[in-house]
């Protein structure tokens, strides 16, 4: 199981960008130790969807310092659609980790979408 971002592929395609994609365990665990090793290579940008969609499964902070710590060359993109359901939000943390990006969607609101689609 991984994280869906279906923006990645056309993103692939216009950029000609390769894409490795590290999958949850068979317990639905974060791959942890994986993305630090593919960090290692340099890579990018890494994204990251908290909680996971479709899984579910919440990122933790102790894992987030982990991959800041190894992204040392590297954007980090923690995308919290659906953030106000973790109880944990990454936002503060881009004061003082500039590698770390923390998109928020306007229509994944609770009851924004309502009021942006209304006649």
């Amino acid at each position: 199981m991984r994280a869906h971002f279906p923006d990645v592929p056309l993103l692939r395609e216009i950029y000609a960008a390769r894409i490795s994609v590290l999958r949850y365990g068979s317990e639905m665990e974060f791959p942890l130790a994986d993305v630090v090793a593919a960090l290692r290579k340099k890579p990018r940008v890494v994204f990251i969807a908290n909680p996971n969609n479709p899984t579910g499964t919440l990122f933790q902070k102790e894992e987030l310092l982990r991959i800041l710590k190894a992204a040392t060359h590297t954007a980090v993109v923690m995308d919290e659609a659906y953030g106000e359901f973790s109880g944990f939000s990454a936002m503060p943390w881009i004061y003082k980790n500039p590698q770390l990006f923390v998109p928020k969607r306007f229509r994944k609101s609770p009851g924004l979408q309502l009021c942006a689609s209304a006649p």
